[in-house]
């Protein structure tokens, strides 16, 4: 069985035969209490359109090829594989609920095929990393590394953030893109459980920035606790926020300093019956978070 046919075995098939119950569907999202941990509140979504599954308390997602690694992580990468194949042929279902992710649109730009997606090793990432600042375990915490193809057969990769549709927004030096849908990601400070105050920022390499200066004890940037945080992965997402940011009591936004970002900002200040608190002067002499965080600390 080639490893391709092995990553189109149906996630939520697999979790339902492991006695694991989808507590909501949400178009084609299926949250479940997370496998990898406990919780009270489902935080482990399935999106059966990819058959990529996202853990969002552990800001870790794949397929179930890691998933089942993480699953059983005394056994080896063949082990796995062999365990599947096995389960494949036992649990052959008369017609699977999703399409196969290598038949997918999955891509705003184009057709985008996923190969491989893993912890961070590549070198040139790393460098990538390094070179804006951000604490090399704190972006190995929350984000990984994408392997793609396009639909002209050439092949890249990058660092991936996944958002809460599925899709991930990827990073390399070169360039900037979302393979899957577009949507905002949030980060739960405890498993399971939600804060009374939110951070928001613009992107991803803001909120490792802050992460990075919270380790720094840079009171300047940072709030003198932890709590949870949204990335909007666009301000045109700001309306995909309002919804979850209802949730909290205060919500404090680390927006760029720039014309979109205050808008932005305004807007939330609007739509939101909450306490919200601009956050820019922090960094006023800067474009961004990431930008206080580069150059300030050099």
């Amino acid at each position: 069985m080639t490893i391709d046919k092995i990553k189109d075995i149906s996630l939520v098939e697999y979790l339902t035969d492991l006695g694991y119950q989808a507590h909501k569907k949400i178009g084609s999202n299926y949250w479940f209490l997370s496998p990898l941990h406990k919780e009270a509140t489902p935080s482990f979504k399935v999106n059966c359109n990819t058959n990529l599954w996202y853990d969002f308390a552990l800001s870790r997602g794949g397929n179930i090829i890691n998933l089942v690694q993480r699953l059983n992580p005394d056994m080896t990468m063949h082990q796995v594989l062999v365990a599947l194949s096995n389960y494949s042929e036992t649990n052959k279902s008369p017609q699977q609920s999703y399409q196969p992710l290598s038949d997918q649109r999955i891509s705003h730009e184009d057709d985008t095929k996923i190969d491989c997606v893993k912890q961070i090793t590549n070198c040139y990432l790393l460098a990538y990393i390094y070179n804006r600042n951000i604490n090399v375990n704190v972006a190995l915490k929350y984000c990984q590394e994408v392997h793609y193809t396009l639909a002209s057969g050439k092949t890249y990769y990058g660092i991936a953030f996944f958002n809460m549709c599925g899709g991930m927004e990827v990073r390399n030096k070169y360039a900037k893109r979302c393979i899957g849908g577009k949507d905002i990601s949030l980060i739960l400070q405890t498993a399971g459980q939600q804060t009374m105050e939110c951070c928001v920022f613009e992107g991803f390499f803001d909120f490792l920035a802050y992460v990075t200066a919270q380790l720094k004890h840079d009171e300047q940037l940072t709030l003198p606790y932890a709590m949870d945080c949204i990335i909007l992965n666009s301000v045109s997402n700001v309306r995909k926020a309002l919804e979850v940011l209802n949730d909290y009591d205060t919500i404090y936004c680390y927006l760029d300093n720039d014309t979109a970002g205050r808008k932005a900002t305004e807007k939330l200040k609007v739509a939101l019956n909450r306490e919200v608190r601009d956050q820019s002067a922090r960094y006023r002499d800067y474009n961004d978070v990431n930008d206080y965080l580069s150059k300030h600390s050099k």
